[in-house]
């Protein structure tokens, strides 16, 4: 007659037998796990897998980080911004945290935060002062068009032939000394190789038209990226000429078909969409 274990006895028994039961994961083990998965362009479960690991080790600023930059890259900005701000908590001296919070706070809207953000790390990083465009178009945003002029002004000492750089400066002269002045203000550019900016800043010198510069920027461009890439930038810089200019209907048109119909995931494309929402906010009051 067979003789039975008791069910206590068994399962030990098949506890320790090789095979049955493995070692949970660890954090590390499932932030890799979480990096493989963003890398693939899977963002919910690389949150789900970042959730875990922190679960597991609350104080893994690197965790911190890649749920951040994944939440800000699903554009779930309010979460992006919690997290940098957990990393800044375990770090106080995280420069690098101030700086992608303030992106993500400008993404979100909150542009004082941004400005805030941004000049922590400048505090961190004093020379990288002359390279933080960000915080120019952050004071262009805020009604901050003084500050706007010297960190344009500054930027063109490190990059001088940017027509994006002139523009900024010319728009946030024209707040406060008027189109003609911002025109005579404007930073010389000799040479910027992308196909869509020179033309840009011939507009804003005032001796092309927008209709040209929509033109010159598509000649011959035979690749669909880079025929929206070059559209997105022409109509974005058309509509930012026409606020300029007080054409409020042509601004938002142009500037709602660089975010609408040729959206960029660049930094700027953000930029279209963020102007395009305090327009409507604007308009909604």
């Amino acid at each position: 007659m067979m003789r039975l274990f008791p069910l206590a006895t068994l399962l030990v028994a098949m506890m320790i037998s090789p095979g049955f039961a493995q070692d949970a994961p660890t954090a590390s083990e499932l932030l890799a796990q979480a990096r493989e998965a963003f890398r693939k362009g899977n963002g919910e479960e690389a949150i789900k897998l970042a959730d875990q690991a922190l679960a597991i080790d609350k104080t893994n600023i690197g965790g911190w980080v890649l749920r951040a930059s994944v939440h800000a890259a699903i554009e779930q900005f309010d979460k992006a911004v919690a997290d940098y701000t957990k990393v800044i908590e375990l770090d106080p001296k995280a420069a690098g945290a101030y700086q992608r919070r303030g992106e993500v706070n400008f993404k979100a809207g909150r542009i004082k935060e941004s400005i805030a953000d941004f000049d922590k790390y400048l505090e961190f990083n004093p020379e990288a002062v002359p390279h933080h465009w960000q915080r120019g178009l952050s004071y262009y945003y805020s009604g901050e068009f003084d500050k706007g002029v010297k960190q344009f002004d500054v930027h063109k000492t490190v990059n001088p032939e940017d027509v994006e750089n002139a523009v900024w400066h010319y728009l946030c002269k024209s707040r406060i000394d008027g189109v003609e002045k911002a025109r005579a203000a404007l930073i010389e550019i000799k040479s910027d190789g992308r196909q869509w900016a020179m033309p840009v800043y011939e507009m804003y010198r005032g001796k092309m038209s927008a209709e040209e510069v929509l033109k010159k920027s598509v000649d011959n461009v035979k690749d669909e990226g880079q025929l929206k890439n070059n559209l997105f930038y022409a109509h974005l810089y058309i509509g930012l000429y026409h606020e300029a200019d007080g054409k409020a209907d042509l601004a938002k048109k142009h500037i709602a078909l660089a975010h609408e119909k040729y959206p960029s995931t660049h930094y700027m494309g953000d930029v279209a969409r963020v102007h395009l929402m305090l327009l409507k906010k604007k308009e909604a009051k």
